[in-house]
């Protein structure tokens, strides 16, 4: 069974930014992740069946979204989880919306949904047991004009991540 979430899928030049400014990351342990996997999850499915992953490529249909631009400006650790990330300082309130109405359109329809508040996020390493250290400061800025259902799929090499849907707004 894949292991499904819904996220913010990046563009190639998104996604070169991005690894430009992780990989100038100081991590004191850890491992970087691939720049092929970044995204920001929107909502996370977990291990699922067919009728699962059927329930969410329908529900997918239904989420109206309106393109939004955010910027990536802050590094940031959790030591829980032990990952370091990138996130807007201010998540614009179009990104929040659209993760509160699909936590609930998932809801309503009886599919898994994490309660809490959403605290979007781009991981660029795991297993870090430090605070990563940057020396300058940075903005990624993305347009955001879609919304992804993927796949996580488990490897010798770890994860891969691949999008199994994609659902474009116009503006």
């Amino acid at each position: 069974m894949p292991r499904l979430f819904f996220a913010l899928w990046p563009d190639d030049e998104v996604r070169a930014a991005v690894a430009e400014v992780a990989n100038e990351v100081r991590l004191a342990s850890g491992r970087r992740v691939p720049a092929a996997n970044y995204h920001v999850t929107l909502a996370f499915l977990g291990d699922v069946d067919d009728d699962i992953t059927a329930a969410a490529l329908a529900l997918g249909e239904t989420i109206a979204g309106t393109p939004f631009t955010f910027t990536l400006d802050r590094l940031g650790w959790w030591r829980g989880p032990a990952v370091a990330w990138f996130a807007p300082g201010e998540p614009p309130s179009p990104l929040v919306d659209l993760a509160r109405v699909l936590g609930a359109a998932l809801r309503r329809v009886g599919l898994p949904a994490e309660s809490g508040s959403y605290r979007p996020h781009l991981t660029v390493a795991r297993k870090v047991a430090a605070p990563p250290r940057l020396d300058h400061a940075f903005a990624v800025h993305w347009r955001v004009a879609a919304m992804a259902l993927v796949a996580s799929r488990a490897g010798p090499d770890g994860s891969r991540y691949e999008p199994v849907a994609t659902w474009r707004w116009r503006d």
